[in-house]
């Protein structure tokens, strides 16, 4: 084997495991169709990360940059990004955003393709060509003035009309660690000394805004712009504490959420809103583990850097600061998914000289995620944990893969006898509770399969003994809420709910559950009461 193929197997393996997760979070998921869509999406960015990683280049042996044909795929992939979306977006939807665009968005929706439905949305344009204009700018470095500026403006302009403000900060941040990073090594000769220098200033400088931002309004503001993105953070990760281990499946995030987070029977959100939540979410540990490990090892200092180097560094910190409050890898239906595997190749890349293998970092979260899931395995709690996973897992393909609202207007029809199987997910809970009495997931899920099945003594125990571990939960208080209402305990229902959203006739869907369905009159008369009372009504 030739060194240089040694040196991407050593650091490949870890593409591999990704790749491994994601056929076995596709296997695991409820909705095939939207799963094997993702999981092509994924397979086709381990291709990508492939050839960023292997393809020759001659600007790594100083030949003319006119003969690289890498150079010329990262010159041409967001100008030819950025000519899509102004040819397929529906401008007329996005008007009034940002009202100083408004003028030029309405001469723009008389494209005829503005309205085909063939766009993609602005928010995954703008995150990925904020993503990709260092590498385009690197690219086109040796290029005539002009092909270059025809680009480079190409690529901005759509960047600046996606009207992303995350991906607009994320790119002025990043160009802004570079400068100092530049400052930096000019004025030092020892490289690690600089490294140490330059990483001291941005971590300082980092923990001053994180502190700005905590302390002052301007934090709340800057995320208020975003809609409710702390809630569906907080959210998301109660629906991790569900499925730690495995995740939910590929593509199962949108009615997963809805039904087991909000307690509604559409689709609601349609991702975390942050790119390690959704990789937990989507591809469980295993993918969650891959992903650092393969952005750990790119990062790391290698002795002999790629010219890439620098560019795919800048790249990858602006996806991952972006993806921070908004993702635009993983969500929106994935349609980027292929684009963070672009950076991740580049620094895989070694430099004029093959490397011999180095120590990897990344195998210290290996082992450390080694050592936690074999204690896990040995404590009760751990084990109660992987048993209400799998019954989790289990109660949601069994409920969601048969359910079409509103041909079935509320999941608890599912769940009674009558209807579906639940008999294995409510095994693996009652093992869950017999291991850890505790297990908010088990107390919660059960709960919800005890309510439709009307048995509501054991149904609020169970939640109040959820709450009393977790009581910021948004379910468990939503559903002990209720059954404060049930029991003629109106202002403790409206002290449970009044911190929650319930907007999305929540409230209104249980008393059409208890009047209409089953035609208890006295339960819906109660539930009714208390939600007259609550403020907002």
């Amino acid at each position: 084997m030739r060194p240089m193929t040694r040196r991407r197997f050593v650091f490949d393996w870890q593409i591999w495991l990704l790749l491994i997760a994601a056929l076995l979070s596709g296997s695991l998921a409820y909705n095939t169709r939207l799963a094997i869509f993702q999981l092509s999406l994924i397979t086709l960015g381990v291709a990508v990360y492939l050839v960023m990683a292997n393809l020759p280049d001659p600007l790594q042996r100083g030949q003319a940059a006119s003969r690289s044909v890498l150079a010329g795929i990262l010159a041409l992939l967001p100008a030819i990004i950025a000519v899509y979306f102004f040819l397929t977006n529906d401008w007329s939807y996005w008007i009034g955003k940002l009202s100083f665009f408004d003028p030029v968005l309405r001469v723009l929706t008389a494209w005829p393709l503005s309205s085909s439905g063939l766009g993609v949305n602005p928010n995954v344009i703008g995150g990925v060509i904020a993503a990709l204009l260092p590498l385009q700018i690197y690219a086109l470095r040796h290029a005539r003035r002009g092909i270059a500026a025809l680009l480079i403006g190409v690529s901005s302009a759509a960047l600046v009309f996606s009207e992303t403000r995350g991906a607009w900060l994320a790119l002025i941040l990043i160009t802004g660690i570079w400068l100092l990073w530049r400052a930096i090594a000019r004025r030092q000769t020892n490289q690690r000394r600089a490294r140490w220098q330059w990483l001291i200033i941005v971590v300082v400088l980092g923990l001053a805004g994180a502190t700005l931002l905590i302390v002052t309004p301007l934090g709340s503001w800057l995320l208020g712009l975003g809609g409710d993105r702390t809630q569906i953070w907080h959210n998301s990760l109660d629906l991790i504490g569900d499925y730690p281990v495995t995740g939910f499946g590929l593509g199962d995030f949108e009615m997963t959420y809805s039904t087991y987070v909000l307690l509604i029977h559409v689709g609601h959100t349609m991702h975390a809103h942050n790119l390690w939540l959704d990789v937990w979410l989507n591809l469980g540990l295993l993918g969650l583990l891959a992903l650092v490990g393969l952005v750990v090892n790119a990062v790391w200092p290698k002795p002999s850097p790629s010219p890439w180097r620098m560019a795919a560094l800048m790249t990858l910190g602006v996806i991952l600061l972006h993806t921070l409050v908004d993702d635009s890898i993983f969500g929106y239906g994935g349609a980027a998914l292929p684009i963070i595997f672009i950076p991740l190749g580049l620094l895989a890349r070694s430099g004029t000289e093959p490397a011999p293998a180095r120590w990897q970092p990344a195998r210290v979260s290996w082992g450390v995620a080694a050592i936690g899931l074999i204690i896990g395995l040995i404590i009760p709690p751990g084990r109660a944990l992987l048993a209400a996973n799998l019954g989790a897992l289990q109660q949601t393909r069994q409920e969601l893969a048969v359910y079409h609202w509103p041909e079935v207007p509320i999941q608890d029809i599912l769940r009674q006898t009558t209807g579906l199987d639940l008999a294995g997910a409510v095994q693996q809970y009652q093992t869950a509770l017999a291991l850890d009495a505790n297990n908010v997931t088990a107390l919660r899920r059960l709960a919800q399969i005890e309510l439709a099945r009307q048995e509501y003594d054991q149904a609020c125990t169970h939640l109040a003994a959820a709450f009393a571990v977790n009581p910021g939960q948004r379910a468990t208080r939503q559903l002990l809420g209720e059954c404060a209402a049930l029991a003629g305990q109106t202002d403790r229902a409206v002290m449970l709910w009044s911190s929650l959203d319930v907007g999305q006739a929540q409230l209104s869907n249980r008393q059409y559950w208890y009047a209409d369905y089953l035609h208890d009159q006295t339960r819906g008369d109660l539930l009714k009461q208390a939600i007259d009372t609550l403020p907002s009504n």
